[in-house]
């Protein structure tokens, strides 16, 4: 009885023990859980702004370089950026800030041997260029920022980077760094034909060619090194332009990393920094040879030549323009301005009486497809000989150069007995007006 008593006490005792146990273990694995969360809580900085804990040790700084290439000299809070980076991956994290060249007045930045600034700008004395800028990367990965970005989970960062590693299909992550989501439009570029054409459809898959909106780039340093121009601003549209025209897909990762970026504040240079932006647009997009953007099939923004400019290719020789060479049609804008030159030719030909008819390759085209040859440089029609004296502008044109109300200019031809009307006098996109007479028999 007494034996049997004593094993049912130590019985109980090792299930009290073991539920101790339990519960001591419970609590430990409760306590590194709440020690995580609270390690990737937010915190303030001197600014106000949020950001976590220094990450951990057990992150590879070697996996990233920071490249910030948005900003404007005038107003820009890349010390507070770089104070970040550091609190966040450590003191040998590299920052590469990039300029188009050395920024004035100067920057007051603590440059290291991890912090570099970079100029695009040629330099007699140092190598310069994105080459050499592409040479000191010494990542696997590079993530393109703007001013301002701050990291808002370090569990998301980290997460994001190991996912990058194992993407095939994917060449670049899109990340939201602002207060709108970011778009998915589709894009098409046709470099034979000097355009592109923007339209909003998402991409299979959540697979795009082109992502808009305020974001970071995370892409591979191998992929970047294929760039032609891997530097140029706007960064974010002219990487997606270059991703396009390999067939590189990109993804919009979906988790939160940043926090919504602050903008400038002064309204000035926020001003300023609109117009800098819609000027560094047309110039990427002239570099780039994009004369044309078409936006959902309807709205058209030539950029190249204006009335203003001279067209978009020298003088022709043997009848066969530049352009013809690098395997390319006409550009759009000097198509838009041969089609206006004529328009108005005809329009005055038709107020005066005078009878016209199109020749050679303009005739060919109209009955083909209805429009200018792609490939032509000029319109050529013809007209009788006797209507030449109905029409005031080809009379004044036979003595002199004549600049109507229209500012066209109309001419006779120095080649040959022929009159020829440009687009203006400085743009000479032009058709050419051959007279003809009628012969008995």
């Amino acid at each position: 009885m007494l034996k049997t008593t004593y094993h049912k006490k130590c019985s109980f005792i090792r299930k009290k023990q073991t539920l101790i146990f339990i519960a001591l273990f419970l609590n430990v694995i409760l306590f590194i859980y709440f020690a995580f969360i609270q390690s990737a809580l937010p915190t303030d900085d001197k600014n106000g702004l949020k950001y976590p804990e220094k990450i951990s040790k057990k992150f590879d700084i070697g996996e990233i370089t920071i490249i910030i290439r948005e900003f404007e000299d005038f107003e820009n809070s890349l010390e507070d950026d770089i104070k970040h980076y550091h609190q966040i991956f450590g003191l040998k994290i590299d920052i590469l800030i990039v300029v188009d060249k050395t920024p004035y007045p100067p920057l007051k930045l603590n440059l290291t041997e991890n912090v570099k600034l970079m100029s695009l700008a040629f330099d007699l004395n140092i190598p310069s260029g994105s080459e050499n800028i592409i040479a000191y990367i010494r990542t696997n990965t590079v993530l393109f920022v703007s001013d301002g970005c701050r990291i808002a989970s370090l569990s998301n960062f980290k997460l994001m980077l190991q996912k990058f590693t194992f993407q095939n299909r994917v060449r670049a992550y899109a990340i939201q760094t602002g207060s709108a989501k970011l778009s998915c439009p589709g894009i098409q570029i046709d470099m034979k034909r000097w355009t592109v054409k923007i339209e909003d459809f998402t991409g299979i898959e959540g697979l795009c060619d082109f992502i808009d909106g305020d974001q970071a780039i995370l892409m591979k340093t191998d992929d970047l090194k294929k760039l032609a121009s891997p530097f140029t601003r706007p960064v974010q549209k002219s990487l997606y332009f270059q991703f396009a025209l390999k067939k590189w897909k990109s993804l919009v990762y979906d988790k939160q990393v940043f926090l919504p970026r602050q903008g400038l504040q002064d309204s000035m240079s926020q001003y300023e920094h609109k117009h800098l932006e819609k000027s560094r647009l047309e110039t990427t997009y002239k570099k780039f040879g994009m004369h044309e953007i078409i936006y959902n099939r309807n709205k058209h923004n030539y950029i190249g030549c204006t009335r203003d400019t001279e067209r978009c290719f020298g003088s022709v020789v043997n009848d066969v323009p530049d352009y013809i060479y690098l395997n390319k049609w006409t550009p759009p804008c000097c198509l838009k301005a041969i089609r206006e030159t004529a328009l108005h030719v005809f329009q005055t030909l038709e107020k005066n009486s005078v009878r016209y008819w199109l020749e050679g390759g303009s005739l060919l085209g109209a009955a083909r497809n209805g429009d200018i040859i792609p490939w032509d440089y000029d319109v050529d029609i013809g007209i009788y000989q006797n209507d030449i004296p109905k029409c005031k502008e080809i009379l004044k044109a036979k003595d002199q150069q004549y600049v109507d109300d229209g500012g066209f200019l109309w001419e006779k031809g120095i080649e040959g007995e022929f009159f020829r009307v440009h687009y203006s006098d400085i743009n000479r996109n032009h058709i050419d007006i051959f007279p003809f007479y009628s012969k008995k028999g």
